[in-house]
């Protein structure tokens, strides 16, 4: 069964503030494990995408004739037909634009601060933002990097679908994709020239697109993220956090479900203390994680960093 405070009472509550300090402190581990979603990056004024406000409902009230929910706006199949394509394009640029102005929240700043004390195993991440780069986070690219591990890839970079040259994300690409054009390879550019002038056959030129991952598709960092995450779980983590998740993509359960299986195997909790599971999440996990999550904090994840801050 998952023990549940809710963050907005504890303040007003001394036997729960009591409870959040000797149960929740981080202070005692050494090798925590950190897994996040959407959530993390609300405060910072850019939308999760499954809340009433979110950018699923937004973008398909905004293309009901191209989508017929949010979610098929990030599916893999918006390449298929050109009007989906442009209107994809479109919305990152618009993503984008709010992620650039966006600055790191006190979560974002509470997870770099467990690796400076050098407490932190690793960070995943399924946002493709990028915020945690800007506090200064090692890493810094789709896949594996450093301590970072961008689940879900990188809105700055783009990949071209036919050779996987990869590129940032620039300006120009920008007003390509606002104009509705698909932005070339230039590395395809730059190969195909070559063989024109040999005389050789001419290669087709890739289109670009957003090196993140799509429903419908795997990423291309799998077998990366795969043994990074094996590493992890054979280096004995001793906390887990899951932040700002709703944890229904079938590859981020099964990561934190064994992540939690690492820490509960190595760290049993008869004394209170190591192997434990913390969810911190506005809403509720559902009854398949009763043996899983040990502790469920309801509210936003900076509500919880700023109790950990004042203790």
């Amino acid at each position: 069964m998952v023990y549940t405070l809710d963050l907005q009472m504890v303040s007003q509550s001394p036997h729960d503030l009591s409870a959040l300090r000797k149960l929740f402190s981080v202070d005692t581990s050494k090798k925590i494990v950190v897994v996040s979603g959407a959530g993390i990056s609300r405060s910072s004024g850019i939308p999760d995408f499954r809340s009433a406000d979110g950018i699923f409902n937004s973008f398909q009230k905004r293309f009901p004739r191209l989508f017929r929910t949010g979610r098929d706006a990030f599916d893999a199949t918006v390449f298929d037909n050109h009007s989906t394509a442009v209107a994809f394009y479109a919305m990152m640029v618009e993503l984008k634009h709010l992620v650039d102005a966006a600055l790191p929240t006190p979560t974002h700043t509470f997870i770099k601060k467990l690796e400076d004390q050098k407490r932190l195993l690793r960070y995943y991440t399924q946002n493709i933002d990028g915020l945690e780069q800007k506090t200064g986070l090692s890493g810094g690219k789709a896949g594996v990097s450093g301590k970072s591990v961008q689940l879900h890839g990188d809105i700055h970079t783009l990949r071209c679908a036919k050779c996987s040259f990869k590129c940032p994300f620039t300006k120009e690409h920008e007003l390509l994709m606002l104009e509705g054009i698909t932005p070339e390879c230039s590395d395809c550019e730059s190969r195909a020239a070559g063989r024109h002038a040999k005389g050789e056959r001419e290669l087709s030129v890739g289109k670009l697109r957003h090196d993140i991952v799509l429903y419908s598709e795997q990423s291309p960092h799998d077998s990366d993220i795969a043994r990074t995450a094996s590493n992890d779980m054979i280096g004995r983590p001793d906390l887990l956090l899951i932040m700002g998740t709703s944890m229904d993509v079938y590859g981020v359960k099964i990561l934190i479900q064994d992540f939690a299986k690492a820490v509960h195997m190595s760290f049993p909790k008869a004394d209170g203390c190591g192997g434990r599971v913390i969810y911190v999440n506005r809403t509720p996990p559902s009854h398949d994680w009763d043996s899983i999550i040990d502790y469920h904090l309801m509210g936003d994840t900076d509500v919880w960093v700023k109790l950990l801050q004042d203790d």
